[in-house]
């Protein structure tokens, strides 16, 4: 899981941690680590435009998802999560990729204009978009979801 400083990506795996009864791993300044039923996430903060292996403990050395997390309330950053977004992808093209629009009962941008700005309908990997508002509701189903997209890869 990455995206851009204060997008909500730890408040995020907070909400699925508590919500889901789930037990953190490790939180540090630059990662926190979380088992969520058939998942390990790796949340990572603070990260730029360096790649996520750079950041990687040899024990997490392979990544089978992307969850890039931006804030919709943030018109300033929505560029700058794009750009960043981008750059990962062009290192992890074929795995499947969840885009969590967060803190979306605050937005000041629809799906349709981050689908189009971010140039998804480009991508040859699968994708889908899931909202956030102030609660984590249906954060499930967007899981689910990108569970049976790696257990499809890896069959």
């Amino acid at each position: 899981m990455i995206g851009l400083p204060k997008s909500g990506k730890r408040t995020l795996l907070n909400q699925i941690s508590f919500k889901f009864k789930n037990t953190q791993i490790y939180t540090g300044d630059l990662i926190t680590a979380l088992k969520y039923s058939k998942f390990n996430f790796l949340c990572f903060h603070n990260i730029n435009n360096n790649s996520i292996q750079n950041h990687l403990n040899p024990v997490f050395n392979k990544i089978d998802a992307l969850i890039f997390v931006v804030d919709s309330s943030n018109l300033a950053d929505i560029k700058n999560a794009h750009i960043l977004l981008q750059s990962q992808l062009k290192q992890l093209n074929e795995i499947p990729f969840l885009l969590i629009i967060n803190k979306y009962n605050l937005a000041q941008i629809t799906i349709q204009e981050i689908v189009i700005q971010f140039e998804l309908i480009k991508l040859r990997q699968p994708w889908f978009v899931k909202t956030v508002g102030s609660e984590i509701s249906d954060t499930e189903t967007a899981l689910q979801w990108l569970y049976d997209q790696i257990y499809n890869i890896k069959k």
